[in-house]
């Protein structure tokens, strides 16, 4: 773990280096980083470190902080279950995702019109027939699949200028932008 007052400078902390992170975020005064053995790291300065549990049997890739709450987002794990939800980084509750075998890489969550919205994109799988897709959930807790434009391996989604963009990979349009209605 490293921190950084300024962007510039940074610090080596070696108090969670003994697990794998994957992901942080903060909120509600705390930081929360997740590792992909059913590990979550909390901290209220990035330095100090407890580590707490997560539903098992997941390969944890992002995490937000929005409305109030963490969010996160697995990449394995049963097909129907690969979002988790927290106040506090410490007690999580497994969350209903639409059953499908997409790998999940990345959440954001913005305020629109008045209220929030989380987006995870997703690449396919092995899987014959899998697709790259999106979903997107109101309170982190209902989930609903969206179909994207192509299927490629999306890795990565932002909120900005009134649109989502995510990048990936593995076409010949690397980027998309999905509207909000």
């Amino acid at each position: 773990v490293f921190t950084s007052t300024d962007g510039y400078s940074w610090t080596t902390n070696t108090g969670a280096s003994i697990v794998p992170l994957k992901c942080v975020a903060f909120g509600n005064g705390v930081f929360v980083a997740l590792a992909i053995n059913d590990v979550a790291a909390v901290s209220t300065d990035g330095v100090i470190w407890q580590f707490y549990g997560t539903p098992g049997g997941y390969d944890w890739q992002d995490i937000v902080f929005a409305k109030g709450q963490f969010v996160a987002v697995a990449g394995t794990g049963p097909a129907n279950g690969r979002a988790i939800t927290s106040i506090d980084g410490i007690t999580w509750a497994g969350r209903v995702t639409p059953p499908h075998d997409s790998y999940w890489y990345s959440i954001t969550a913005a305020e629109v019109y008045g209220y929030v919205a989380y987006v995870a994109v997703a690449s396919s799988t092995t899987v014959p027939g899998s697709l790259a897709r999106s979903m997107y959930s109101y309170d982190g807790i209902t989930w609903s699949i969206l179909e994207v434009p192509a299927a490629f391996a999306w890795y990565s989604v932002a909120y900005g200028n009134n649109k989502f963009v995510s990048v990936g990979a593995n076409g010949s349009q690397g980027a998309m932008t999905l509207s909000y209605n």
